[in-house]
């Protein structure tokens, strides 16, 4: 099989800043629900960090995760220094078959 990859940049409100082959919904506060346009034959890996522009509230303690993962997408979750769900930028690469 092909290895494939999908990379993008998500702004707080979920819109997409950069990529594309996905499609991004903020379903609450710092969650965020990516969907791949195809899926993998197998669990992608997941990687990514929070992009701060510049921003001055935000911390270098703030951070993302991805909790839940399938073949057709993934779940984000950003939040601050203080361990609170906050709405930030994110950036990610999955790659996988």
């Amino acid at each position: 099989m092909a290895l494939r990859t999908i990379y993008g940049i998500v702004a707080p409100n979920g819109a997409i800043v950069s990529g594309s082959g996905f499609a991004v919904s903020r379903t609450n506060n710092g969650e965020y629900q990516v969907q791949f346009s195809a899926q993998f034959s197998r669990l992608p890996a997941v990687v990514g960090s929070q992009v701060m522009f510049g921003n001055e509230d935000e911390d270098t303690r703030d951070n993302v995760i991805f909790p839940f993962l399938t073949t057709n997408g993934f779940m984000a979750i950003t939040g601050d220094s203080g361990g609170n769900h906050k709405d930030r930028n994110f950036a990610f690469i999955a790659t996988g078959e």
